[in-house]
């Protein structure tokens, strides 16, 4: 689809925020597709979560663990 580059960048400001709202709206669902496998994943992680909320550890443990598994 053909446009003029430079008479869209002579629009005032309301009009290019107005078009770039439209044209990233358009888009967006497609550039933001969630993946089947992701939520699936997601949604198991949640489920285990819900079933034992105790059971975790902070960034902290998470941190020490991780150093004497795999050494750093």
């Amino acid at each position: 689809m053909p446009y003029n580059k430079e008479e869209l960048m002579a629009l005032p400001p309301k009009e290019k925020l107005q078009l770039a709202e439209e044209l990233w709206g358009s888009v967006e669902n497609e550039m933001i597709a969630q993946d089947t496998e992701e939520e699936a994943f997601a949604t198991e992680r949640l489920r285990l979560h819900n079933k034992n909320p105790n059971e975790n550890i902070d960034l902290e443990g998470f941190k020490t663990y991780f150093k004497q598994k795999y050494g750093y």
